[in-house]
C-alpha cells in the first residue's frame, strides 16, 4: 500500500470517529449539515495526500456525485431511529460513522486513480478490494 493511501486511511479513520459523535445528536435532521460538511473537508484532506488541492466547490461535487443517494437514504433512517431515545442515537452514530468510513473508502479510489500512483491495492473486505488500473 502506498504512503498517501496508508495516511489517507487515517484520515478517513478519523472522519469517521467524528461522525459518529455528531450522528448521535438527539436531534433529528441537526447532524446532515455537519456530517455533509464532515465527508467535505476529508474528501479535500485525501486529495491534498496525493497532491492535489481540492476546492471546496470540487469536494461539494464529489459528495454529491458519489453519495447523495446513499446519504439521503441513511440519514432519513437515522432521523426516524433518533425518535428513540438512548439507543436511537447510538445507533445514528453507528450507521453515520459507518456511512463516512464506507464513502471515504470511495473517495479514496476514485481519489488515487485519478491523482495518484498506477498500480497498487487498496486493502479491504471482498467487493470493497480495488486494483487500481494501469
Amino acid at each position: 500500500m502506498c504512503d498517501q493511501c496508508r495516511r489517507s486511511e487515517k484520515t478517513i479513520k478519523h472522519y469517521s470517529r467524528l461522525a459518529g459523535l455528531v450522528g448521535m445528536a438527539p436531534i433529528p435532521g441537526a447532524d446532515m449539515p455537519l456530517l455533509w460538511g464532515l465527508q467535505g473537508k476529508m474528501i479535500r484532506d485525501i486529495s491534498r495526500q496525493f497532491g492535489h488541492e481540492m476546492t471546496p466547490a470540487e469536494s461539494g461535487t464529489m459528495v454529491t456525485s458519489l453519495g447523495a443517494g446513499g446519504f439521503l437514504a441513511r440519514g432519513l433512517a437515522r432521523q426516524f431511529i433518533k425518535l428513540l431515545p438512548g439507543l436511537g442515537w447510538l445507533i445514528s452514530g453507528a450507521v453515520a460513522a459507518a456511512g463516512t468510513r464506507v464513502f471515504g473508502r470511495v473517495a479514496l479510489n476514485f481519489i488515487r486513480d485519478h491523482y495518484g500512483e498506477a498500480e497498487h491495492v487498496i486493502p479491504g473486505p471482498p467487493p470493497y478490494r480495488q486494483i487500481a488500473r494501469g
